[in-house]
């Protein structure tokens, strides 16, 4: 299934280009993200299902994990 949702932008003035860029490849990216956000959910549970907690020598190994997405995400994010 689908899901679709509608996105209304309100601008102050007549858009130039450089928006419209902005605008299609944020649209463009979206998607990226939401595989992003798969893969991590699907590592999360193999990580899960192959090493119980009581068996997690590092502990706070799933925090790390999240930080460390996190901040390959924003890095990838960031605008130059």
């Amino acid at each position: 299934m689908e899901l679709r949702t509608h996105v209304c932008i309100d601008l102050p003035e007549t858009p130039v280009a450089r928006d419209l860029r902005f605008v299609a490849s944020t649209l463009k990216i979206i998607p990226e993200l939401d595989g992003i956000g798969d893969h991590c959910s699907n590592i999360a549970c193999a990580h899960k299902r192959l090493n119980p907690p009581a068996f997690d020598p590092a502990g706070d190994l799933h925090e790390r994990l999240g930080q460390s997405c996190r901040a390959m995400v924003k890095q990838s994010l960031a605008l130059q």
